[in-house]
């Protein structure tokens, strides 16, 4: 399938499909990527704020923020679906040279995290928050038993990592970008430049490379997307972060995760890297939230 035609046959889907102005439907599709990119901020607001209930959260937060809204975004698309597994296809090309990468920044980005709890360990009041977080749903009549606790854990540290990656660093970056791609010369230029922008966001239109995910999603150096995509993912991060931690060590974790989302699209942009790397990194790191909160807790599974 040339993946120039599959590019415009996207493009199309903005202005067929849903009725209306042709003008209009692509704008309505960039305020929703706008929307669900802002949702996870008012999903977690409202399940810990409101309710209280952190497993409510993490489940709302993933089947709704990560699944269903970009699944109803590609499937309203016209060939939605195949654009997305080509999309995967080349991305995971080089996934077997990336693999190494992925596990040596697994276990270095888990002693990283962990390591920095226990550098700041004196400014968290820890029991402040093991009881908040029991009151949140974290607590025996949750989760009871030690194999209960270790599924959690395993589910959040891979498989919520999997999700956040395919969603932030794949369906929103690449979504967003194209957005931006066609706003930067719709003003002046015609539809025929608007789908040339667009397909060389896609970043192997007109390439003779092959397979390779040299340049891919590379629109000219634009560090528009790539640094909004940072900000949108560390955001709901610090929403959690100012109910259990002081404002200062939340704003802190704020900035660092903006920068952790800038490395992340480096990875996934990267010919020797690939998106298995960021997503080998960010699992080491949900996996050092899973044995910080392991060793707050200590009693965890006795209450």
């Amino acid at each position: 399938v040339d993946s120039t035609m599959a590019v415009d046959l996207e493009w199309s889907s903005g202005r067929r499909g849903h009725g209306g102005d042709a003008a209009e439907t692509p704008l309505e599709r960039t305020l929703l990527l706008h929307f669900n990119a802002l949702l996870p901020v008012v999903v977690v607001s409202v399940c810990l704020g409101a309710f209280d209930d952190i497993v409510a959260a993490v489940l709302a937060f993933q089947g709704i923020c990560l699944v269903l809204l970009p699944l109803i975004y590609i499937y309203t698309m016209q060939d939605g679906p195949l654009i997305y597994f080509l999309h995967l296809k080349q991305l995971l090309c080089n996934w077997r040279k990336q693999v190494k990468f992925a596990v040596a920044g697994f276990l270095l980005c888990m002693g990283v995290g962990f390591g920095a709890f226990l550098v700041v360990q004196s400014l968290i009041n820890e029991e402040k928050v093991v009881e908040e977080t029991k009151e949140d749903g974290l607590n025996g009549r949750a989760f009871p038993s030690a194999g209960s606790v270790l599924a959690i854990a395993l589910e959040f540290t891979f498989v919520n990592s999997l999700l956040e990656e395919l969603f932030w660093r794949v369906f929103l970056y690449r979504e967003l970008g194209r957005s931006l791609a066609n706003e930067a010369v719709a003003g002046t230029l015609g539809e025929n430049s608007i789908l040339t922008s667009a397909a060389s966001w896609d970043g192997d239109a007109g390439s003779d490379e092959g397979d390779s995910p040299r340049g891919l999603n590379v629109f000219s150096g634009d560090e528009r997307p790539k640094l909004l995509v940072s900000c949108y993912y560390s955001s709901y991060h610090f929403v959690v972060m100012c109910f259990f931690v002081p404002w200062y060590l939340a704003l802190a974790g704020f900035l660092g995760l903006v920068f952790l989302g800038r490395v992340l699209v480096f990875c996934r942009e990267n010919e020797i890297f690939g998106i298995v790397t960021g997503y080998g990194i960010h699992a080491g790191l949900d996996g050092a939230f899973c044995l910080i909160m392991l060793q707050m807790y200590k009693h965890f599974v006795r209450r």
